[in-house]
């Protein structure tokens, strides 16, 4: 199948993956972005979901690279790491500064990018959370959401993310929660850096489609395997 027809929660998947590693300097090849989706979607239990063959997976990488390399210069500059020389271009609040500055010291000692996205989101977020480490974490979530916002050309909604920070329900834990709401997400067609792109140009429904009755499909199989094993456990 080309990769207008990958069912957007796994296109979405793969093109937040190689997008993470960009921002770390990483420019993933489809074999190495398959198996980080792999492992992802393991986790959450869906080890038989279906992912795209080889020439649609190469595809959607090589689109995804030309697509992110079309992005406006001052988008991409955020994905860059943060240091104290960006304020000039990138300020944040002087009181939000100490909190940054204890977040990269972390990072930079654990190995760990830190980018001017994040450094953004860190300072917008430390008056609601005083725990460097949640923070930290939460500003990844919120920098890498937008990302992938941007990338499809849709007005950052972070409603789900903010419920989550609120402790009310319906919130999400992970990016991958995050998923199925970045799926229903269309490509913006009339941003003016997009290219002409088949992934920007020909998303279908069946897209959708497909992964909503994939997502149905194992949940079918699990619930069926449970009853299962609970009648064979009623037998004396």
């Amino acid at each position: 199948m080309g990769s207008s027809r990958i069912p957007n929660e796994i296109k979405r998947l793969y093109q937040d993956i190689w997008l993470t590693a960009r921002r770390q300097g990483r420019d993933l090849s489809r074999f190495q972005v398959e198996q980080a989706a792999q492992m992802k979607l393991s986790k959450k239990g869906l080890v038989n979901a279906r992912l795209p063959k080889k020439r649609a997976a190469q595809e959607l990488i090589k689109e995804t690279r030309e697509q992110y390399e079309a992005m406006p210069e001052e988008e991409k500059e955020q994905d860059l790491s943060w240091h104290m020389g960006t304020l000039t271009d990138h300020p944040i609040p002087p009181e939000a500064l100490v909190v940054v500055l204890k977040i990269w010291k972390s990072r930079t000692k654990e190995g760990i990018g830190f980018t001017t996205r994040e450094a953004k989101w860190a300072s917008r977020l430390s008056g609601v959370i005083k725990d460097t480490k949640k923070l930290s974490q939460k500003a990844s979530q919120y920098a890498r959401t937008e990302l992938m916002f941007k990338f499809i050309g849709r007005p950052f909604d972070s409603t789900l993310l903010d419920k989550e920070l609120m402790g009310l329900p319906r919130g999400v834990s992970s990016f991958e929660d995050f998923l199925h709401i970045l799926a229903e997400q269309r490509e913006d067609k009339n941003i003016k850096w997009a290219p002409p792109l088949s992934a920007v140009n020909q998303v279908r429904q069946i897209g959708i489609d497909d992964g909503v009755a994939q997502v149905k499909n194992l949940v079918k199989e699990a619930r069926a395997r449970g009853k299962r094993i609970r009648g064979r456990e009623d037998k004396p």
